[in-house]
């Protein structure tokens, strides 16, 4: 599965950042604003099972990404978040995810990923936010196709000083590839 770039992709990736915030946080998104103002509004929002693509305009500039919200199976609140979004042509990666983790995420370790059960990766954490810790990881093309052929991604965190507990947390990969296509196509 080739992912391919957004127009107005490099100018774009902030505004697909505030378009996932407004996803995750609840804010009510589809609605237009006014193009005199500047203001961004959402052009795209399709859920593809377990994962939502979404594109957001600002002017003639359109950013897209895919997003999934890691959940607690026992009381449904949100763990994490993690976007996926193309990157453009010339970069050494295919695209980017960017992994959101609560606040007490033990930096040292990072975040572990792993596909259907092959070897897990590890990335560290760039920085943290007043609402948890960030991780941007490339993505290979390579990676993207286990991912798309893929049935689960688990996440792997450590709490606080809990270095030898992991917690894992698993992804479905269903819908992984339509919404894909369905940034790609735009």
């Amino acid at each position: 599965m080739k992912v391919k770039g957004c127009p107005g992709l490099v100018k774009g990736y902030a505004i697909l950042a505030s378009a996932v915030s407004l996803l995750v946080a609840g804010v009510a998104v589809g609605q237009e604003n006014s193009p005199e103002t500047g203001q961004t509004r959402i052009s795209l929002e399709e859920k593809h099972s377990n994962w939502t693509a979404v594109c957001e305009t600002n002017g003639e500039i359109e950013a897209c990404g895919i997003l999934y919200v890691v959940t607690d199976s026992k009381e449904g609140f949100q763990i994490a978040r993690i976007s996926i979004v193309p990157t453009p042509s010339d970069s050494e990666f295919a695209a980017r995810a960017i992994v959101h983790t609560p606040l007490g995420s033990n930096l040292r370790r990072g975040v572990g990923l792993r596909v259907d059960g092959r070897k897990a990766t590890t990335h560290g954490f760039e920085f943290c936010l007043a609402d948890g810790c960030v991780a941007r990881i490339g993505l290979a093309q390579s990676r993207v196709n286990e991912m798309a052929r893929g049935r689960m991604m688990r996440m792997i965190l450590y709490y606080g000083d809990r270095v030898n507990e992991p917690l894992n947390y698993d992804i479905s990969l269903i819908g992984f590839t339509s919404a894909i296509k369905a940034i790609s196509n735009r």
